[in-house]
């Protein structure tokens, strides 16, 4: 074998079975937890009636409490992102790696 087939092969197998360590960790969902869940997603109006991805509570607002409003203010909001810049606590990709991840000595510890 060459060495990118062992590497490969090396992969595949790791794979497997960090997906089954995954797997395993997790705790099964129970019928009387599905039910549940499918209760309150009812009762908030979440459940999606068209094709198209549009919610009870869209359709039929009346029929649903309003969201109440935030209460975190604008200043609140920027003194909150010029932090969040500061300390590299930011998205730096897709991934949702931060910035401090990728770039651990350009922040303080």
């Amino acid at each position: 074998m060459t060495r990118t087939q062992l590497s490969a092969a090396a992969f595949a197998i790791s794979a497997l079975f960090a997906g089954q360590a995954i797997a395993a960790t997790e705790a099964p969902v129970t019928r009387e937890h599905v039910k549940a869940q499918l209760a309150a997603a009812v009762q908030s109006g979440n459940i999606v009636i068209s094709e198209n991805g549009d919610r009870m509570k869209d359709v039929f607002p009346h029929n649903y409490p309003a969201q109440p409003a935030s209460t975190v203010t604008r200043e609140q909001v920027k003194a909150n992102l010029v932090e969040a810049v500061r300390n590299g606590e930011v998205a730096f990709s897709e991934s949702g790696r931060k910035l401090n991840e990728v770039f651990p000595y350009n922040y303080p510890a």
